[in-house]
């Protein structure tokens, strides 16, 4: 019987051991050389069963259909690009809502690096209801809507260049939005971890005021954000390690939206403030935390008063022409004008007195000239007395 029990008790402790292995994942494992649309999905679908994490791209993939991921992967590009060619845009996915080119639905943990999206219908990556995009040496460009959709997912930008994308008139970069078919819960959260860039001075980061279903969207700015993301008056702006305004945000947001901004340390951002100061034709756009002067951003001030050639800062004023000092503490967005006046041009000694200098010689040889008539007309004096 006692035998009986300790050869149970062994059983039992081996099936233990080997459901705690089955749970253990191998090693990474990489799909490499992936050419074509096909040959993609089946890679992502041997990710879906766990046999594929990362997929390595070995030339361009022109897609006919969304690609939609409910699993954690990486899809590295290797400097290649995704894409939907002209004559297919209109069949691309006309049968889905969906028509961008990649898509992390719920579930789903996208990063794609080292990667070119283009021409998508609508967006080139989406986050959508509760899926992540993680964009890592990404750009984005000419496609339908815009660059990229965060649709009730989070979006986490290391890497990111847009060019043009949405209508031929109206650039729209990042849009924030929820449409009506994500989850209460799920709301949009775009997080900024490195750096953003653009070819297009507006409509970089755009909220979907006209959103029926946006109640509340995050922003979130990491210890490595070289661009920080802000949530001003005029929408989501982007600035730079300075805190100097690169890319405007698209206007007021709705009322009834609240966003939500995190700093690095995972707390709640401070409140900040949009400051713009117009200089000789200039202007300049920077953020500052609540109740800091303008002495607290002393290297734009000082880019500022230097910024004009041949002439020197007076003093700031608003736009009303108040004089607005430099220890006010800023409370909300201002406008401001820097105002100069001409510097009188540096005289030099010989500009002063032309004289001095050059005409020496002059001098010189008048002397000598005259010295000599003195010492002629005294030759002809004697000479006549002596006579």
């Amino acid at each position: 019987m006692k035998n009986f029990k300790k050869l149970f008790s062994m059983i039992f402790a081996i099936a233990l051991a080997s459901v705690a292995m089955s749970n253990v994942k191998a090693d990474t494992v990489t799909c490499n050389n992936v050419k074509t649309e096909q040959e993609l999905r089946d890679a992502l679908s041997d990710a879906s069963n766990g046999n594929c994490d990362v997929i390595v791209l070995g030339n361009d993939i022109s897609l006919t259909n969304n690609i939609g991921i409910a699993k954690t992967v990486t899809i590295k590009g290797e400097g290649h690009k995704i894409y939907v060619d002209a004559e297919n845009k209109s069949t691309f996915s006309s049968n889905q809502a969906d028509r961008s080119l990649i898509t992390a639905i719920s579930g789903g943990k996208v990063t794609l690096e080292n990667l070119t999206l283009e021409g998508a219908p609508k967006y080139g990556a989406q986050a959508f209801d509760g899926g992540e995009v993680t964009l890592d040496g990404v750009k984005i460009e000419n496609c339908g809507f815009g660059g990229v959709l965060v649709n009730g997912g989070t979006v986490t930008v290391k890497d990111l260049t847009l060019g043009h994308n949405g209508a031929e008139d109206a650039n729209n970069g990042i849009e924030i939005s929820k449409g009506s078919s994500v989850t209460e819960g799920n709301n949009p959260k775009l997080v900024m971890d490195g750096t953003l860039e653009s070819s297009e001075p507006a409509g970089v980061v755009n909220v979907a005021t006209n959103d029926a279903n946006l109640k509340e969207f995050t922003v979130e700015n990491t210890e490595n954000a070289e661009n920080k993301l802000y949530v001003e008056a005029t929408g989501v702006v982007v600035a730079d390690e300075t805190g100097v305004v690169v890319y405007e945000g698209n206007g007021k947001l709705k009322e009834g939206i609240t966003p939500k901004e995190i700093a690095a340390d995972g707390k709640t951002a401070p409140v900040t403030h949009k400051v713009t100061i117009g200089f000789e034709g200039d202007t300049i756009t920077f953020i500052l935390e609540d109740e800091k002067t303008l002495a607290d951003a002393e290297e734009i001030i000082t880019a500022v008063k230097n910024g004009v050639e041949g002439k020197k800062f007076t003093k700031f004023i608003t736009k009303a022409g108040k004089d607005f000092a430099e220890d006010t503490k800023i409370t909300e967005d201002v406008e401001l004008v820097a105002l100069f006046e001409e510097v009188p041009a540096e005289v030099t000694p010989e500009e002063e007195n032309p004289n001095t200098v050059d005409s020496a010689p002059t001098y010189l040889a008048s002397g000598i000239v005259a010295l000599t008539g003195v010492l002629a007309l005294g030759y002809s004096i004697k000479k006549k007395l002596e006579d």
